[in-house]
């Protein structure tokens, strides 16, 4: 693009010269085809520069320490704004049907004699005993590759460690404190007895 730029610019030079050399000078038509051909050429080049930074950008950022920082952040800090939140809608498709599994499961469950799998705040790792969660602390990543992640989130009173998982368009909870082996042997067990 930027040769038919320099092209254009050269030969407008080269007809403005001739006009001015004894030749008929460049037509009202010849200059308008001349300035519609350089501001298609900008045009194009300016168009191949947005789609390129619109395909490279997004991909690189989303798997950087920082931007899954950020996603495990804004995570926890809408569900320290609502504490009866699951957090389903932040696992990935597999994490929530298996989580979706095990409490069904624990709604069927006689509550007398079983105390079902969670007895708590998963997601931070908390027992039903304590009546605050505190305050997000610290987020630290550990990379494991560009489609997971292990992210440690420190809370004021509790620690968990989360597996994340790049998902279709951004980063999601796969497994909470190793759960999701626990979680498939409850329900291969049919509960605990």
């Amino acid at each position: 693009m930027k040769q038919l730029l320099a092209f254009a610019i050269i030969a407008m030079s080269f007809i403005a010269c001739q006009g001015g050399k004894g030749s008929a000078p460049m037509s009202t038509a010849d200059s308008l085809r001349l300035d519609s051909i350089i501001r298609d050429s900008l045009r194009q080049d300016s168009l191949q520069r947005d789609s390129l930074s619109r395909h490279q950008a997004p991909d690189d950022s989303m798997h950087t320490d920082a931007f899954i920082t950020r996603r495990v952040t804004d995570i926890y800090t809408r569900l320290l704004k609502d504490t009866t939140n699951s957090g389903t809608q932040y696992m990935t498709p597999s994490f929530r049907s298996l989580y979706s599994q095990v409490i069904k499961m624990d709604s069927k469950s006689d509550e007398k004699t079983e105390i079902g799998f969670f007895d708590g705040r998963h997601f931070w790792s908390q027992t039903d005993g304590k009546s605050s969660v505190g305050e997000l602390q610290q987020v630290s990543v550990q990379r494991v590759d560009t489609t997971s992640a292990v992210v440690n989130v420190r809370m004021t009173y509790s620690q968990v460690q989360l597996r994340m998982a790049f998902d279709g368009n951004t980063w999601f909870v796969d497994d909470l404190d190793k759960y999701r082996a626990s979680m498939t042997d409850y329900l291969e067990s049919g509960g605990w007895h």
